[in-house]
């Protein structure tokens, strides 16, 4: 199959986790016979590290508009390419990103601007601006692109039962496509009793590990009220990508629930470490 592959970071631009599960479907596309013509952004003009000769790599600038901005650029690409030789799929791997593509497609959902919103608490001078962003995202974007999919992937069980009852979406227009694990690069390492005795771990203490963006949808303020009960308590190790600006919301969490769970979160740090110590 001729397949066109839409999404935002790939290789070797990876800031997020979406960057590599994208790359990672991709591999497996590649693997399975298919050929790809893949759409992602850059910033700046990068030497392409992934060489396949079914492989067809078309770089589209992000720009200060971010995702919004970039979704119209891919829309744009897409007809043009089409109209040279048509896909047999088009994959948005986030729905967010086929809003302004008029066509056949499928779609990868991961989480909603309902759940954002949903989540969005204190001043209101504060919180003003990603209210008005989240709900014009919702209305313009996501609605819309919802329902001219001829498909939806979800993520997760959970992800799926947020689009069938926040949106209405029909349950048989959703596929339940769980991320895998790439046993590849998660497994055991000789080195983990080096690493986790520089990190100040004893080789028998249970390690919980997070990695990604703080906000408040990823539920670390859960977390913190659970490591109290849990038995042994385990030392918790937290990872950012990047700083965000909702991070100070899980670090009060942290203090509100324990001041000991607050304690053993760590911010920041060696991520290959983190890792292996987990």
């Amino acid at each position: 199959m001729r397949i066109a592959f839409v999404t935002l970071g790939y290789t070797p631009l990876r800031d997020s986790g979406l960057a590599i599960g994208g790359e990672r479907v991709v591999r497996a596309l590649l693997d399975a016979g298919h050929q790809v013509t893949l759409i992602a952004a850059a910033r700046d003009r990068l030497p392409e590290t992934h060489v396949d000769p079914a492989l067809e790599i078309h770089r589209l600038p992000l720009g200060r508009s971010n995702w919004i901005g970039y979704a119209a650029r891919a829309a744009r690409k897409l007809r043009a390419l089409k109209n040279s030789r048509p896909f047999d799929v088009v994959h948005f791997f986030d729905l967010h990103f086929a809003y302004a593509y008029r066509g056949p497609f499928v779609a990868t959902l991961h989480h909603s601007f309902h759940q954002r919103l949903s989540v969005l608490s204190g001043a209101l001078h504060k919180e003003l601006p990603r209210f008005m962003y989240y709900s014009l995202a919702r209305l313009l974007a996501e609605q819309p692109a919802l329902r001219r999919a001829s498909g939806l992937l979800a993520v997760s069980t959970a992800t799926r039962d947020e689009f069938i009852h926040a949106y209405g979406v029909a349950p048989d227009r959703v596929a339940l496509t769980r991320h895998g694990t790439d046993t590849n690069f998660f497994r055991p390492t000789p080195r983990a009793s080096l690493l986790r005795a520089r990190l100040g771990f004893a080789e028998d203490e249970p390690v919980l590990l997070f990695v990604g963006f703080v906000t408040p949808r990823k539920g670390l303020d859960y977390l913190a009220q659970a490591l109290p009960l849990m038995r042994p308590t385990p030392r918790q190790l937290g990872q950012r990508g990047r700083e965000y600006i909702e991070r100070d919301f899980s670090v009060r969490a942290m203090r509100e629930a324990t001041l000991d769970a607050y304690e053993r979160f760590l911010w920041g740090g060696d991520n290959s470490a983190a890792r292996r110590s987990a």
